[in-house]
């Protein structure tokens, strides 16, 4: 058995993330929201002990950020303040039934594709990122 084969990945983490989130639509410190995806999940002691290799940090609390990264660029949440953490507008009416969210979990493959790949964000920016406007490649930058 592989170190941390029993920490979720990111991705598992998503969606338990998105329905703490909603449980506080007037936001939660990062804090609390970690220790409720695990135990949404059921991480187990051992598996919360395990930190990166830099050890500055659990390995669950670093998915976790992860997911919550997506989440934001899918504008699906926010921080209105360091280390806290709060669902928009558009993500609640998404929850809704027949909203948004459940069709991607009825495709979860599309949704998972789209949270790894962070897509949308891009285009949200236009133009910024992949040789957009402002972006120096290499040779010949001023």
């Amino acid at each position: 058995m592989t170190p941390n084969a029993d920490i979720p990945t990111y991705d598992q983490f998503v969606f338990p993330l998105l329905q703490i989130l909603a449980r506080y639509p007037d936001g939660i410190r990062a804090r609390d929201a970690y220790e409720a995806a695990a135990d949404a999940l059921g991480l187990t002691p051992e598996a919360r002990a395990e930190v990166l290799p830099s050890g500055l940090q659990p390995i669950y609390q670093n998915r976790i950020g992860w997911a919550h990264d997506r989440l934001k660029r899918r504008g699906l949440s926010a921080s209105p303040r360091r280390g806290e953490w709060k669902i928009t507008e558009e993500a609640l009416i998404s929850l809704k039934p027949g909203g948004q969210i459940e069709r991607w979990q009825r495709g979860r493959s599309r949704w998972h594709a789209g949270v790894r790949a962070g897509r949308g964000w891009r285009r949200r920016l236009k133009g910024v990122g992949r040789g957009g406007p402002g972006r120096c490649r290499g040779r010949g930058c001023g």
